[in-house]
C-alpha cells in the first residue's frame, strides 16, 4: 500500500535580507563569509497554516540562524549507508563560513559512509528554533583555515587538538541552503530556506 508523502518546496521568488541596521551588502555583519539568499518554502495546504505576506527572511533573519548554528553544543548529522538506510549521530563541531567542521574516527559507519556518499544534512538538537544545513561534506582544507577550527573547537568545546596531527579525519559539511523556523514565534511566518551560491 502507498503512503500520501508531503513535501515542502520553494517558490520563484527571493529577496536579500541584510542585517538590522545594514544599508548595503558590504555592511551585512553576519560570521560567514558566504552568504545566503532566503526563498518561502511552499507549505502545503494540508498544514492548515496561512501563507505569509512578508518576505522570507524577514521575521527570522540569517544572522539569528547563524547564532543558533554558532553556539549549539551538539549538532545531529545524517549520512546514508551503502544500504540507503539513513545513519544519524550526534557530534560536537563548529559552524565557519557556510560550513560544519566536524571530526569522526576513520573506522566509523559515519567515515564509511561519507567514502561512498558525500550528501548529508545535519542541525541542532533543538526541535523548536530549527536550523537544517543540507549539503555536500569534503575533507577539511589544510592551513590557516583548519588552523582556526582547531582554535574555534577548543574555545568552544575545551578541548584541544593540533592541527598538523589531528586524532581522526577532519571533514567540514559545506552548505548548499539551511532550512530554518521559530517554531515558538510562528512556523510558517518565519521558515525560510537559505540558498548558498556555489
Amino acid at each position: 500500500m502507498g503512503q500520501a508523502v508531503t513535501c515542502i518546496d520553494i517558490e520563484d521568488w527571493a529577496v536579500l535580507v541584510l542585517a538590522k541596521g545594514a544599508t548595503t551588502v558590504s555592511d551585512n555583519a553576519a560570521s560567514s563569509h558566504r552568504q545566503p539568499i532566503p526563498r518561502r518554502p511552499r507549505i502545503p495546504d494540508a498544514y492548515g497554516q496561512t501563507r505569509s505576506e512578508t518576505p522570507p527572511g524577514t521575521l527570522l533573519g540569517w544572522p539569528t540562524v547563524e547564532e543558533w548554528l554558532l553556539s549549539a553544543r551538539t549538532y545531529w548529522l545524517t549520512t546514508t549507508c551503502p544500504d540507503g538506510r539513513p545513519h544519524a549521530v550526534p557530534l560536537w563541531g563548529v559552524w565557519l563560513d557556510g560550513a560544519l567542521g566536524f571530526s569522526t574516527g576513520a573506522e566509523t559507519a559515519t567515515a564509511r559512509n561519507l567514502a561512498a556518499n558525500t550528501s548529508a544534512l545535519a542541525h541542532p538538537g533543538n526541535g523548536d528554533q530549527v536550523a537544517i544545513i543540507e549539503g555536500t561534506v569534503e575533507g577539511f582544507p589544510q592551513g590557516p583555515t583548519l588552523v582556526n577550527f582547531a582554535e574555534q573547537y577548543e574555545r568552544k568545546y575545551n578541548w584541544a587538538f593540533d592541527p598538523d596531527a589531528p586524532p581522526g579525519p577532519i571533514y567540514r559539511l559545506v552548505a548548499d541552503r539551511v532550512l530554518s523556523w521559530d517554531a515558538d514565534a510562528n512556523l510558517v511566518q518565519t521558515m525560510a530556506r537559505w540558498e548558498f551560491s556555489a
